[in-house]
């Protein structure tokens, strides 16, 4: 009886033995499903990419589930169809291609997703509420849903058909650009997290961001304003206003205030000697009788012509390097102390004499449309020397001198 036991033992033994030498044979003959991924321009961004480690030229499930980034951009790629095996991405660029598609709904973990520039008509991220990255701007989208994406804090939605866009519940919002779009109205009152706003040629004719105090880039420039409060925006560094129908502009409590442009806004008065901080400044198309700029000494570009402006005093902004004063009324300007002066353009103004002979970085002098514009005294002889572009059309009685006395 003994010896029959040892020998079934024996014999199972044995069998279990095969059994364990026979799995890893098995388990390499489990099938592993392949992509169906019809766009070989697709196919070979991920090949380069090193998905396909195997080397097969084709793309399994299994190659998929190990990719955490893909980067597809910029490669004529017209479909995507695979994308949904690429469960585990984080990060997802797919910029600059040709798709009209793209399903993400699988790939809920998300957070950083890029597909600008392509001809998606519908996208739905629903699913994907880890996003914290959410670029889709120059598209063909008409509506947005970010509703379950309560994690984002950039979201570039610009250069669409979006007709509204609803961001009350995005509180961690800090960059919203929603440019050329068709928005009539838009409520970040409660994106207090915002920096930077971008709502440039949309159909707005009113905006309200009392309640962002903490915005340093306001763009709102293309729209249909008549009012823009920015009194709460003392963080505020760059104010894009241009193209409004803004008659009244209130810059005084923005001290941080970098770059300023209000062109075409209907102006009659500007105040910036609160603005000690500023730059840039472009105030061109308005209907400005006066400027005051003594108090902006960091000034380095200064752009306010047809306006209505009789005197222009650039004497203390001794940074200035671009200056524009293009068709207004002025009959004198005095740029002795504007010694980094680059680019000069004062034509069509009543000028009779102008000395520019403290201005030897000028690379560029416009002086068009100005008759009684004589005698330009200038830094050396003949003029002008090679390094500057001079255009003094519509000026025929303009002569240059050394001699400045």
């Amino acid at each position: 009886m003994k010896i029959i036991l040892k020998t079934l033992l024996f014999i199972l033994t044995v069998i279990f033995i095969i059994h364990c030498k026979k799995e890893p044979y098995l388990s390499e003959d489990v099938i592993i499903p392949d992509i169906n991924i019809s766009d070989n321009n697709f196919l070979n961004a991920l090949i380069e990419q090193g998905v396909d480690a195997n080397e097969d030229s084709i793309i399994s499930s299994l190659e998929a589930k190990v990719l955490t980034s893909l980067f597809v951009h910029n490669r004529d790629i017209s479909s995507m169809e695979g994308i949904e095996a690429f469960v585990n991405l984080d990060t997802l660029w797919c910029q600059n291609n040709r798709l009209t598609c793209l399903d993400v709904s699988n790939i809920t973990s998300l957070k950083y997703l890029e597909c600008d520039g392509n001809q998606l008509i519908n996208l739905d991220v629903s699913n994907n509420t880890s996003l914290i990255v959410f670029c889709c701007n120059e598209n063909q989208l008409s509506s947005l849903d970010i509703f379950n994406n309560t994690t984002l804090k950039i979201l570039d939605c610009g250069g669409n058909q979006l007709t509204s866009l609803d961001v009350s519940i995005n509180y961690a919002l800090e960059l919203l650009s929603c440019y050329n779009n068709h928005l009539s109205n838009l409520d970040v009152s409660s994106n207090t997290n915002l920096k930077i706003l971008d709502c440039n040629y949309t159909h707005l004719t009113s905006l309200d961001v009392s309640k962002n105090s903490v915005l340093e880039h306001l763009s709102c420039g293309g729209t249909q304003l008549s009012n823009l409060d920015v009194s709460n925006n003392i963080a505020l560094k760059e104010l894009m206003c241009f193209r409004n129908q803004l008659t009244y502009l209130n810059i005084s409590k923005n001290t941080a205030l970098i770059e300023c442009s209000c062109n075409e806004t209907q102006l009659t008065s500007l105040d910036v000697s609160n603005n000690t901080s500023l730059k840039y400044l472009y105030c061109n198309i308005n209907h400005l009788t006066s400027l005051d700029v003594s108090k902006n000494s960091v000034l380095e570009r200064l752009g306010c012509s047809s306006n209505q402006l009789t005197i222009l005093n650039v004497s203390n902004n001794t940074s200035l390097r671009f200056l524009s004063c293009i068709s207004n009324q002025l009959t004198t300007l005095d740029i002795s102390n504007n010694h980094a002066l680059g680019s000069l353009s004062c034509g069509s103004n009543q000028l009779t004499t102008l000395d520019i002979s403290n201005n030897k970085l000028l690379y560029w002098l416009y002086l068009v449309q100005m008759p009684s514009l004589n005698k330009v005294c200038v830094w050396e002889m003949p003029f002008p020397p090679a390094s500057v572009l001079l255009n003094t059309t519509g000026s025929p009685n303009i002569f240059f001198t050394t001699s400045c006395n």
